[in-house]
């Protein structure tokens, strides 16, 4: 009989990983009492592999197994959500793990005070289990700038979510691309958190080279959701009487991160998306070195981004180019 009332639900949605997901699952059990955790793996799609990955854990009753046909991870996050009977959830992709003594640390934090969310540090290690080092976390304190910045804040694995205030939100199953962030900023919109950070390494961010959902190129990776989500989010704070001087600033930093990053591959889609950021801030200008040129500085940012965009995109297929010949799969945050 399943416990109906443990400490923590860890949540893995998995889908043709059966290689990484027993250490995932092993990960979640290990130092905690049965009692005070379940794992609900959630298989996703018609891919049975996870089946023999999972033998060794068929008479675990800390171990639920619920499969849904559709391949969808952000579907399978919400039925695992759905299933929770936790009091607190963590989310944990199949490839990658948890650091027992810094999870225990989180629960104790969340435990002591009323708080609603608690951040970890994560570490990024490849095939190769080489250290590529601790995942970069932002400075602020705030969560919503927090949110806006791509970062280890954002990967599921370092939070853990007090569950019952959870309860108005859903991983948008529609999205395809930036799951993660989208996630994040879509909680910002939602309240004010109280949140802590644990200062401690919770988990192990793992590079691969087998198939993910982002995929590095950034011609089938414009992030069209992400932006969306991000003038959603400035929207119900300027409705909420939230939005700080401080959110606004990042906000359209952050616009102004991925137009530059992204225009090489649709200028006229970013074109438009500069349009609606100087609604917000009509004279921010980019902190990208290339605006700071002394042949471009007085100009225009989107006439800049117009005069360079061929030569980036140029370069950045070239650049592109060596990484796959490479076989370099790796990526730092």
């Amino acid at each position: 009989m399943h416990n109906p009332k443990p400490l923590v639900s860890v949540i893995i949605p998995t889908f043709n990983r059966p290689q990484f997901l027993a250490r995932a699952v092993n990960s979640a059990l290990a130092g905690m009492d049965s009692k005070d955790v379940e794992v609900i793996v959630v298989p996703n799609g018609p891919d049975q592999s996870w089946s023999k990955a999972l033998q060794p854990f068929k008479n675990n009753l800390a171990v639920r197994v619920i499969p849904m046909p559709q391949a969808n991870g952000n579907a399978a996050r919400n039925v695992g959500m759905l299933n929770a009977h936790g009091k607190y959830i963590r989310f944990l992709d199949d490839d990658d793990y948890l650091i027992f003594a810094g999870c225990v640390r989180q629960y104790e934090l969340l435990e002591s005070d009323n708080f609603d969310f608690c951040s970890g540090l994560l570490l990024n290690i490849d095939m190769e289990n080489k250290d590529l080092g601790q995942v970069n976390f932002p400075v602020s304190r705030d969560f919503v700038c927090a949110s806006l910045i791509i970062s280890g804040f954002t990967l599921p694995i370092g939070n853990v979510y007090l569950r019952s205030s959870l309860k108005e939100a859903r991983w948008n199953e529609n999205v395809v691309r930036m799951q993660d962030i989208i996630w994040m900023i879509d909680l910002a919109g939602l309240r004010e958190w109280r949140w802590v950070h644990l200062d401690e390494i919770v988990g192990v961010w793992f590079q691969h080279d087998l198939a993910r959902v982002s995929s590095m190129n950034f011609t089938k990776d414009i992030p069209f959701d992400l932006v969306t989500s991000i003038f959603t989010l400035h929207n119900l704070l300027l409705e909420q009487n939230r939005l700080l001087d401080i959110r606004q600033q990042v906000i359209v930093r952050t616009l102004w991160f991925f137009i530059h990053t992204f225009f090489p591959y649709a200028p006229y889609y970013w074109h438009q998306v500069v349009k609606q950021t100087r609604k917000i801030d009509k004279d921010y200008k980019p902190e990208n070195i290339i605006f700071s040129h002394p042949f471009l500085r007085h100009l225009d940012p989107l006439t800049v981004e117009w005069m360079i965009f061929l030569l980036r995109r140029l370069k950045n297929f070239y650049i592109n180019k060596k990484r796959v010949a490479l076989k370099d799969y790796r990526r730092i945050l």
